[in-house]
Order: structure tokens, then C-alpha cells, then sequence
């Protein structure tokens, strides 16, 4: 649980950051109320349902449940094992118009 607070900055700063870079000024404030709409609602609903749950079911087993879900995510989420070196390089295409890999337009 740590190492995903830890990693709740680098989202927060990277959403924030991609927010700020491609979103026309004019926009902005609506772009940014929508994430945080987002996120804090799951976040304010989750609380709730956790805290309902812990009146009911013992937090070992809450915490256990927890962390099944989160190791079956990340394994879903990496592809299964393997899913590494079964990935090609990514082909990106730069949407500026620039050159593709053959270097066409």
C-alpha cells in the first residue's frame, strides 16, 4: 500500500501535467473539474462502502480481499507472465505529420 501512495504522485502529477499541456486554455478549468470528478467520487464512494464493511466482515479479511485484487490487476494489467517479451517494439505515430518508420509523410 506504500508503493501505491508513492506511485498516486507520479499519476496526480503526470494527469495534471498532460491536463495543462493539451487542453486549450479556454477549457482548462472544465478539463481539470472533470478529473478531479473522476477521481474523487470512486475515492468518497469506496470510503464509504469500506467503512460500511468494516461494521460488518473483520479487516483481515477485508485487507486479504484487498490484496487479491490488487496482485490479479497488476498481473492483468503486465499481460500475464510472458507478456514482455511477447510485446513487438511499439510503433508510435507521431501526430504532428512527421515521418513514419519508412520515412513517409
Amino acid at each position: 500500500m506504500a508503493l501505491l501512495g508513492l506511485c498516486i504522485v507520479w499519476v496526480n502529477v503526470g494527469a495534471l501535467t498532460l491536463i495543462q499541456r493539451r487542453t486549450p486554455a479556454d477549457l482548462l478549468g472544465r478539463v481539470d473539474a472533470a478529473l478531479m470528478i473522476a477521481v474523487t467520487v470512486p475515492q468518497t464512494a469506496s470510503i464509504a462502502l469500506g467503512a460500511a464493511l468494516v461494521a460488518v466482515v473483520d479487516y483481515c479479511l477485508l485487507l486479504a480481499v484487498m490484496a487479491a485484487v490488487l496482485v490479479i490487476s497488476v498481473v492483468y494489467l503486465m499481460g500475464g507472465p510472458g507478456a514482455w517479451h511477447r510485446r513487438g517494439r511499439p510503433r508510435w505515430r507521431c501526430e504532428t505529420g512527421g515521418p513514419d518508420d519508412e520515412g513517409r509523410p
